[in-house]
């Protein structure tokens, strides 16, 4: 090892990732419930922890990696302009779902915790967990007698800060999982996570998409959002989720699942079924050789661990209770539960056999270009992996299913699997770039040798040509390996548009209306009692919880405020 290189530990990126899931965790409990329940619940979640770094002493001696002194900062710089040009931080262009982020946002850092609206005598619920440690600078400086825009300004800056190290952690664990040796592969891995997506451009309405320079809507009532996409868009409900995946990778036992799933949920619901999902397949996986190794009792015991007892018993009814409070999901409103089959057969009544074969056809296009042709390219590496037939299956059946009025169950629940999508396409061009990349002179060369060795025998003529079949076919495996690891290289080049189409509408956004566009913040709060008070006397139901003497967290768990 020379003087400019370090050996990077999975041991300490590990730590800080738990501590970056939990920190929401803890402002949650602590902002939001009667002191006498959130003492107990933080305490529990302290010691769920101390048991994770516990564990982290007996992480594996080879969960290090060699890596330039450099290479850290270099993550960094990357996972910086990677937030900064996603409008995290409102210093550059922000995309059409901000300004109920900002709304709530704002409200986190001006409105005393947990959030209450007088004019409809109602409260904040939504997936939070993102903004609470970046809301706390902004509270501060309220504290010291910031005005308003000033407090919310540096709540942005901390939330530019937060996201970017929660980016450079998740970009740090993905190079511990691949292990690449080269510095440039190490740079590549966040490169190729910032540009994977489907082929949304080789079906997109226009160029640059229908709606605002935005290629996926291109299916009409399915999507699969790009990384760069939930970046843009929806930020707090992907980046701990995908960190949470990460991490489930990474876990040689099954002893902090449930902690790991909780920060999934407070963050994102819909991501945590998919998560909860993977959780369980992970589990059982575990499970069999436990079984065959006799080793039951010890898997059992580490399903029941104290981390997860914890979690599961003094953590998990405040947030479900909290999240399931939501008016949408108790009913009110226009939002309820429906089921997307039942449009698709609204369709077909209505346009009749041509109506019917463009829906197959456009959801057969669909699950081939967002996801089909990756899956179908590296099947020959993972037909053995019960995880890639889970992530395949769960991304055939989620077009179907929905909650509410829109597609977003679609789009956020199939967050965790398209992250394994990814995993699967980037370990294939790792793993097999040397095997296609063998010359197939080698392979004559090998087999030539067999022949010498057998010149001899009584059937060498027969020998001989068993064996020039042999190198025959094995060259043409070969071609076939180069074509198939090329054609997914083309295809993740493709894919690549539709988020380089998303920066290039920031790009447009910044020329054409200035990086302060008020219209990324024309809500100002979701209390329907700022400074840009619409006449509306109903909530944003996606966002609040109303009726709160009727709903279980407000009645019981929620702190009163002063």
């Amino acid at each position: 090892m020379t003087n400019r290189e370090f050996d990077f530990s999975y041991s300490g990126i590990r730590k800080a990732a738990f501590i970056y899931i939990t920190l929401p965790l803890f402002c949650f409990l602590l902002g939001w419930l009667k002191i006498y329940l959130a003492i107990p619940a933080c305490i529990a979640l302290l010691v769920s922890l101390f048991f994770v770094f516990r564990e982290t002493k007996k992480v594996d001696a080879c969960e290090v990696i060699r890596m330039p002194r450099f290479m850290p900062a270099v993550i960094m710089l990357i996972s910086f302009l990677y937030a900064f040009f996603c409008g995290v931080g409102r210093l550059w262009a922000q995309s059409k779902d901000y300004p109920w982020r900002n709304a709530i946002f704002r409200d986190l850092i001006l409105r005393e915790w947990p959030v209450m609206y007088k004019k409809f005598e109602g409260a904040l619920v939504y997936y939070i967990g993102q903004w609470l440690p970046a809301a706390l600078p902004g509270k501060l400086a309220k504290l010291f007698g910031a005005g308003d825009d000033i407090a919310f300004f540096v709540g942005n800056i901390a939330l530019l800060l937060y996201v970017t190290a929660g980016l450079w952690i998740l970009f740090m664990i993905l190079i511990s999982y691949f292990k690449p040796k080269k510095t440039g592969a190490m740079i590549l891995i966040a490169i190729m996570y910032i540009f994977f997506s489907g082929m949304d451009i080789l079906a997109s309405i226009e160029p640059l998409g229908a709606n605002n320079y935005h290629l996926e809507w291109w299916a009409v009532e399915y999507q699969y959002s790009s990384f760069t996409t939930c970046m843009c868009w929806v930020f707090n409900q992907a980046l701990i989720p995908w960190i949470c995946m990460a991490l489930l990778l990474k876990e040689k036992s099954v002893s902090n699942y449930i902690m790991i799933g909780m920060a999934c949920l407070l963050s994102g619901p819909f991501p945590f079924v998919g998560y909860f999902i993977y959780a369980i397949t992970f589990g059982v996986i575990k499970l069999v050789p436990a079984f065959k190794d006799k080793q039951v009792g010890y898997f059992v015991k580490r399903l029941f661990s104290i981390s997860n007892l914890l979690v599961l018993f003094l953590i998990f009814p405040f947030v479900a209770t909290y999240l399931l409070s939501n008016a949408a999901i108790a009913g009110a409103g226009a939002f309820g539960t429906s089921n997307a089959v039942e449009k698709v057969g609204e369709t077909i009544q209505a346009t009749g056999a041509s109506g019917a074969g463009t829906v197959v056809w456009t959801y057969l296009k669909f699950i081939l270009l967002e996801f089909g042709i990756y899956a179908i390219l590296v099947f020959s590496k993972f037909k053995k992996n019960p995880l890639f037939y889970v992530t395949v299956v769960s991304l055939l059946v989620f077009p179907f299913l929905r909650m509410g009025s829109s597609s977003d169950f679609t789009m956020r629940a199939s967050i965790p699997a398209i992250f394994m999508m990814f995993i699967f396409c980037v370990k294939f061009l790792y793993e097999e770039k040397d095997n296609v990349l063998i010359n197939g002179e080698g392979i004559i060369a090998a087999n030539s040798k067999k022949v010498v060795a057998v010149k001899n025998t009584p059937a060498d003529n027969t020998v001989e040509r068993n064996i020039s079949d042999s190198t025959q076919k094995g060259w043409d495996l070969q071609k076939l390996k180069r074509y198939g690891y090329a054609l997914l290289v083309i295809c993740m080049i493709l894919g690549a548009a539709t988020p380089t189409v998303e920066f290039i509408r920031g790009f447009r956004q910044v020329s054409m209306r200035g990086i302060d566009d008020k219209m990324t913040d024309f809500l100002y709060t979701i209390g329907l009692d700022g400074p840009y008070n619409r006449d509306s006397q109903y909530p944003e139901y996606n966002f609040v919880a109303i009726n709160l003497d009727d709903q279980t967290f407000f009645k019981y768990f929620a702190r009163k405020q002063n």
